[in-house]
């Protein structure tokens, strides 16, 4: 897809690839697709093209999955997508909880989440702010 297009999309769908890629988001991309949705996959895209795609999302649907903490990128993603939520008129934020996730795990960093935190935290410092739920407005 070229980068001018993609401003004009509805969803944008943040997910692990080595967990849903070839099942649930397939799944669901379609279902949009079928419902005449445009979407955008997280990662179909450079980081600097996915930048200027997740500024023309009106949704962002972020699947969180076993091994969706784990990718340093995805944990940045999510926290643009929060950014851009808090702004007046931002994007939905969609929270999908796929398989043993739960949002428990997810909210107190527990389980395989926890131990992902603590791995990309020297990563990214955004992703510390938002565990830590220190975010700024």
């Amino acid at each position: 897809m070229e980068i001018s297009s993609m401003n004009q999309h509805d969803v944008f769908i943040d997910f692990s690839a080595k967990d849903t890629r070839y099942s649930f988001v397939s799944h669901l991309s379609a279902a949009f697709r079928r419902r005449n949705i445009l979407t955008l996959l997280g990662e179909d895209f450079s980081q600097a093209a996915t930048q200027q795609a997740i500024e023309g999302a009106k949704v962002f649907v972020v699947i969180f999955s076993e091994n969706y903490a784990f990718s340093p990128m995805s944990l940045e993603m999510l926290t643009k997508f929060l950014d851009l939520q808090r702004r007046e008129n931002g994007p939905v934020v969609i929270p999908v909880f796929y398989g043993d996730v739960a949002p428990s795990v997810v909210e107190q960093q527990l389980e395989r989440f926890g131990v992902a935190f603590q791995s990309t935290e020297a990563c990214s410092p955004k992703t510390t702010e938002w565990k830590d739920g220190e975010r700024s407005d």
